[in-house]
């Protein structure tokens, strides 16, 4: 176990847990314009004085530089949706309005003929968007005197003007976005948001049929998802509204779509259900992003924030901190995990940050983010449920998790798991009120039986030969994990049982109930009764958890206080008081060791306790959502999980943290940028 003393190293291991995963470093203007490439390898920027360049994603190092400063902002960058082309749109330079670039060898490619303006000029590109198979490329006004136009050219016409023009707006465009085949969303300064069909017959006035027309107050930013099946748009005033269209008219059909193409009548815009997020914000929402599974949304505001919002349940479920001054882009990455986000107009310097909406190393099932609901680790493996009954097995004997195999969803969640003390067998428990025994080197079936209720708590015995199993309408049950019957020992449905573990070489089962004292069961001996241990609290115990070797059995309860004892001689161990502080620990674990306890709880924290030291705890900080379930991996990394959806590994020694902390911000950095992306940790000139 580390030594963990100083609240400096609490902070330090709470850098782990943050999303905050790289730092593009070199900025001397405000970045106004960010695109992640479709692969996530690169990121693209363009900042206030025109210059365009090219980012490691992993790495954060400069790739290349298509455009120098030219003094002339960069209003936007787009990827086409094979990676293969860059655009950027400029302000106030003739030469300059829509540029690309072939990204594989840099070489700048002839640029798209903007339209004269009303005066002769040419006119200027503020908003860029690619069609998702790439075949087209737009772009939205920002002239006054031509206001609300959209201009679409083929790109592969070369140096050619467009061959579309959109023009039912009044106002500047701030938004453009396609979705599914060629229907591209728009948004401007006047309130008016539109999606048009541009592959229905062309209007009389060059235009493409309007299919969905609706309203939002001074539109900022927009996003539409690649399927059409959901529209975004940011307003000035910091609130986003979303619309989806009706069941089977996101992609074409008869969504208003064309009219008749033998009368060249349009159908009138079809309405769309509309929902508003609670508002979030102070101030504008300048950018939008999607997840490509359409599950969140990430927002970029003038309030220095970014904001990930869970789109079924419409809720904040992370804050990306740490810019200097507004954030005017936001880029999110085809893993549904990768955000980068960008800052500043001239003053003060602008910055790009990476982030990882999985912080790191994730062992949950899959990328739709369920709540944790279980974890277990045992020997060189690791399991992990969630709420909608998936498991998975890990193989964690190296220092990268290797997964195993996962099982399919069962729609109900799983609500306990349990190896063997040398992980060759797993027991996951099911809400539906089943028992599912695995073998866990390759996570194959073995057995699997109903127990008549949901489990509340599930152990194997060390050496995999008997199972213990609890459920919700107070029965305590034991049996080979074999698929017969398990055994009735206890039923009190006043009185379920909340926590179960095997003491010593597995000879007596401890659980926790509605009662002071741990009790005890025999379960050898089918005459043996229930009865009462040493291991007590002033208040009902809630929590136990035995250590590796059986020998110590660590307690917590409604008096908020955690004990370990000597399972062998029920004496108590631990030296002074060991409160868990205003929070609800929702689960407990030994380190690998024995020599430490860890809880977690609903207020996002692990604590981590020495029981051979009247000293507070270490504590690591999450990013505050409830934590629901713990264990150690071999190597004494913690395995938590919880309502974000993440199983998350967290390091405890605070130099392993601190050195990736250091790669994250990419050191030297000034006093003042180190205070903004980790308030709470020492500055650290060299960070080293």
């Amino acid at each position: 176990m580390p030594e963990l003393r100083r609240s400096a190293d609490d902070a330090v291991l709470s850098t782990q847990t943050q999303y905050l995963a790289g730092r593009i470093p070199g900025f001397r203007w405000g970045v106004n314009a960010l695109a992640l490439s479709p692969d996530g390898r690169l990121v693209a920027t363009g900042d206030s004085r025109g210059r365009v360049a090219l980012w490691d994603t992993a790495t954060t190092a400069l790739v290349a530089e298509l455009q120098g400063e030219v003094g002339h902002p960069v209003q936007d960058v787009e990827f086409s949706p094979d990676g293969r082309l860059l655009a950027a749109a400029l302000t106030r330079d003739p030469q300059r309005r829509v540029l690309l670039w072939r990204v594989a060898d840099r070489q700048r490619l002839p640029s798209p003929v903007m339209p004269p303006s009303a005066t002769g000029a040419s006119t200027v590109a503020k908003r860029l968007a690619f069609s998702r198979d790439g075949a087209l490329l737009a772009a939205g006004t920002s002239d006054a005197d031509l206001p609300g136009r959209v201009w679409v050219w083929r790109t592969d016409a070369g140096a050619a003007p467009p061959v579309r023009t959109l023009v039912d707006h009044a106002g500047v465009i701030q938004g453009l976005g396609f979705g599914a085949g060629h229907r591209i969303a728009s948004a401007a300064t006047d309130g008016t948001v539109l999606v048009r069909d541009l592959d229905a017959p062309a209007r009389a006035d060059g235009g493409a049929p309007v299919v969905f027309s609706g309203r939002s107050p001074s539109p900022r930013s927009l996003a539409f998802a690649a399927d059409g099946g959901l529209l975004a748009v940011g307003d000035e005033q910091g609130g986003i509204r979303l619309w989806r269209p009706p069941a089977g008219g996101a992609a074409g059909g008869d969504i208003g779509s064309a009219g008749s193409a033998a009368t060249g009548e349009e159908d009138e815009p079809q309405d769309w259900p509309v929902t508003d997020l609670p508002a979030r914000h102070l101030g504008s929402v300048n950018a939008l992003g999607l997840t490509p599974d359409g599950t969140a949304l990430v927002s970029g505001g003038a309030d220095r924030s970014a904001l990930v919002w869970d789109l079924p349940t419409r809720r904040v479920t992370a804050e990306l901190r740490g810019h200097p001054t507004f954030v005017l882009g936001v880029a999110v990455g085809g893993d549904n995990r990768t955000v980068v986000t960008s800052a500043g107009i001239s003053s003060p310097s602008g910055s790009v940050l990476v982030w990882d909406l999985r912080r790191g190393t994730d062992l949950a099932p899959g990328p739709d983010r369920p709540p944790v609901t279980a974890v277990a680790s045992a020997g060189d493996r690791a399991a992990v449920a969630t709420a909608d009954g998936r498991t998975a097995l890990w193989d964690v004997a190296g220092p990268a998790p290797r997964l195993v195999t996962v099982t399919a969803p069962t729609g109900r969640a799983v609500t306990a798991l349990a190896f063997d003390r040398a992980g060759r067998t797993l027991v996951s428990a099911g809400a539906d009120g089943s028992l599912r025994v695995y073998g866990a080197v390759d996570g194959s079936p073995r057995a699997s039986a109903g127990i008549g209720d949901e489990p509340t708590a599930v152990a194997l015995s060390p050496d995999g030969s008997l199972l213990a199993a609890a459920t919700a309408d107070g029965r305590l049950l034991t049996g080979a994990p074999d698929g017969s019957p398990l055994r009735p020992r206890r039923h009190d449905d006043k009185d379920r049982v909340l926590s179960l573990a095997f003491l010593g070489d597995g000879a007596e089962l401890a659980f926790a109930h509605d009662s002071q004292y741990v009790h005890l069961l025999a379960v050898a001996d089918p005459a043996d009764g229930v009865r009462q241990s040493p291991f007590r609290h002033d208040d009902l115990v809630r929590r136990i958890a035995v250590s590796a070797d059986g020998r110590q059995l660590a307690t917590t309860g409604n008096d908020r206080l955690v004990h370990v004892w000597d399972t062998r001689t029920g004496r108590r161990l631990d030296v002074g008081e060991h409160p868990v502080g205003d929070d609800t620990v929702q689960a407990l674990a030994f380190t690998p060791d024995g020599r430490a306890v860890a809880g977690v709880g609903r207020g996002g924290r692990l604590r981590l306790w020495d029981p051979a030291a009247a000293s507070a705890p270490a504590t690591v900080t999450g990013p505050g959502q409830s934590l629901e379930a713990l264990a150690f991996l071999p190597d004494g990394r913690a395995l938590v999980g919880g309502d974000d959806g993440a199983a998350a590994l967290w390091t405890l020694a605070p130099g392993t943290a601190a050195a990736r902390a250091c790669a994250v911000l990419r050191a030297p950095l000034p006093r003042e940028e180190w205070s903004r992306l980790l308030p709470a940790v020492p500055y650290r000139p060299g960070c080293g």
